[in-house]
């Protein structure tokens, strides 16, 4: 299952955390000027989330996220 799709099935986001978060994804496989506000906004709507669902999202994410986007992240 992708993290899209994993999204897809939190119950426990609003139909717009699920959208800013899917958002996130492109933004922080790549460098760009968007990387550290999608890393910003990652962390904020994983804080809404069950510590274990967090923490696969973002290993998923992590695997996949620039070298930048992993830094921001476990900032």
């Amino acid at each position: 299952m992708t993290a899209r799709e994993y999204t897809d099935e939190l119950e426990e986001l609003s139909t717009e955390d699920k959208t800013i978060l899917k958002a996130t994804f492109p933004d922080l496989t790549v460098d760009s000027l968007k990387t550290e506000i999608a890393a910003s906004r990652f962390k904020r709507i994983l804080r809404k989330l069950a510590p274990d669902v967090a923490e696969t999202i973002r290993k998923t994410i992590v695997d996949i996220a620039s070298e930048t986007a992993v830094k921001l992240l476990k900032g």
